[in-house]
């Protein structure tokens, strides 16, 4: 039998530091359809879901007035038990999340097609917030030159945008920014921290 993965935590408010309701959808990367949808409880933020592993999931967690949260989350085959909290962030000028699901082709700006059910939630919010604007920041390691990071970032967070715009949001309520290898999260001193600073970011404008 296929093993089960446990994936539990808590969803906080950061600002006001308690756990709050939020909606938490589900979707399995390999065809982006929703597995399940759920909230936190209202009091704790607690959350309690339990899916098939050896798959990889996104999750994307919302509340009205907070800034779509995206994870990541890779079950392995085995049984196991994942501890995920989540804080949301207000709407608020200047707040950013990093989008964990958002694909593309190595060394190219295309978008892998898995990026496609975070786009979509994205989508919503925007639909849902008419007056948001958001900066989308492309992110490199520190690989290759530094005029070619700048020009992929650029490309990658373009791509982005029109596939945004292609979608009915208003060009003006969006600005693609390429950072290169300019600020990364972590030192580019291995596979892994190079993977996290290869990233697609939001910013509330």
């Amino acid at each position: 039998t296929k093993g089960m993965a446990t994936i539990r935590g808590k969803v906080m408010d950061l600002t006001m530091l308690a756990g709050m309701e939020a909606t938490i959808d589900l979707l399995d990367l390999a065809d982006g359809r929703i597995v399940m949808t759920f909230t936190s409880d209202p009091k704790t933020g607690e959350y309690l879901i339990v899916v098939p592993a050896g798959r990889q999931y996104a999750m994307h967690v919302q509340a009205n007035g907070y800034l779509l949260h995206s994870e990541n989350i890779d079950t392995g085959a085995e049984n196991r038990d994942l501890s995920m909290n989540v804080d949301l962030k207000p709407l608020e000028a200047g707040t950013n999340e990093v989008m964990r699901n958002i694909f593309f082709e190595r060394e190219k700006a295309a978008l892998d097609p898995a990026s496609l059910g975070e786009l979509g939630q994205l989508l919503g919010m925007l639909r849902d917030n008419p007056a948001l604007r958001l900066e989308i920041g492309g992110h490199t390691d520190g690989d290759g030159a530094e005029a070619y990071n700048d020009e992929l970032s650029t490309r990658r967070a373009n791509a982005v945008v029109d596939h945004l715009v292609n979608n009915g949001i208003p060009g003006e309520r969006l600005v693609a920014k390429g950072y290169g290898a300019s600020q990364p999260l972590v030192p580019n001193d291995s596979d892994e921290n190079k993977a996290r600073n290869r990233r697609t970011e939001m910013r509330v404008l």
